[in-house]
């Protein structure tokens, strides 16, 4: 097994540059730039076979996809000597999609600090440093960012207040997963947008400023409100504004008169005072003749038959 490699360029970002206090080697003098020897792409030319059982090699790119490879590397630092951050970073992320490269990992690192992504440019020097076969100087000065970069992260706390059913929480369109809820998590300085949405609907919303003059750590608190199909405090509230239920305690100078339940009182005990005054009416009729005389003084009329 052979494997051709192709040297690389690794450069260092005016941000970098700034940081080194003008040291120079003598590949470095002429371009103004720190210059790293590194590997870029490998090509495998013959591949021994492998025992049975034993793990399979990542399959490496095509010729044509090597070629590829190199020119958008090349590609990417000329841009990066423009200072064309953006365009430099989608250069080296393309390259990285076809094969993992220390070289185009550092050079996007570089480009990413100078558009503000410090969490990303980090997280990419910390694989440098640690990337088996980088060159020592490659790997030094990638761990000396990530030692700059650190104290320039900020944190931010999302607290969750209320019902959390179906809730999920974004922070600047990326989902936070509820582990992360209401602990620190690390963000760049700048501007950040925190979104609550269940079921596609956005509950609550607010943004938080980190660093950029702030200080590095801000909260941010999300009240949700209850899942659809059960009713909100409020809501109760609102639905029996201005009522009670029967035998609760009025408001200290409310009439009794003003409550619904009493007028309704009064209805069923007029409904049952004519029901009465019917039913005697009904038992009345239907007594034996009455006896002929007058109320007062009483005076019977007709006659009487002696009594033997």
């Amino acid at each position: 097994m052979c494997e051709v490699s192709v040297a690389g360029k690794v450069r260092m970002s005016p941000t970098q540059r700034r940081s080194v206090g003008g040291a120079r080697t003598a590949r470095s003098a002429r371009a103004g730039r720190l210059w790293i020897g590194a590997l870029l792409i490998g090509a495998m030319t013959a591949v021994a076979t492998a025992p049975v059982g034993a793990q399979q090699p990542t399959p490496l790119p095509s010729a044509a996809e090597t070629a590829t490879a190199r020119a958008l590397f090349e590609e990417g630092v000329k841009l990066l000597d423009e200072e064309r951050w953006a365009e430099a970073v989608d250069r080296f992320e393309r390259v990285l999609s076809i094969r993992w490269s220390t070289a185009a990992a550092f050079n996007l690192a570089a480009a990413l600090v100078e558009l503000g992504r410090l969490l990303d440019a980090s997280e990419l020097y910390r694989q440098v440093a640690h990337a088996q076969g980088a060159a020592p100087a490659m790997r030094a000065e990638a761990r000396r960012v990530v030692d700059e970069l650190q104290p320039r992260l900020g944190r931010l706390h999302v607290l969750v207040a209320g019902d959390t059913a179906g809730v999920e929480i974004y922070v600047d369109g990326q989902p936070l997963p509820p582990a992360a809820w209401g602990v620190p998590v690390i963000v760049d300085p700048g501007t950040h947008t925190v979104m609550a949405l269940r079921g596609g609907e956005t509950l609550a919303s607010q943004s938080a400023i980190v660093g950029d003059g702030a200080p590095l750590e801000a909260e941010v608190i999300l009240d949700l409100p209850d899942a659809a199909g059960a009713p909100t405090p409020a809501e109760v509230a609102a639905a029996y504004e201005g009522e009670q239920a029967p035998g609760a305690m009025r408001d200290e100078g409310e009439a009794m008169t003003d409550a619904w339940w009493f007028w309704a009182g009064v209805g069923v005990l007029a409904a049952t005072a004519v029901t009465v005054v019917l039913i005697a009416v009904a038992g009345s009729s239907s007594s034996s003749v009455p006896i002929d005389g007058t109320l007062d003084p009483g005076v019977l009329m007709g006659k009487v038959e002696e009594v033997r």
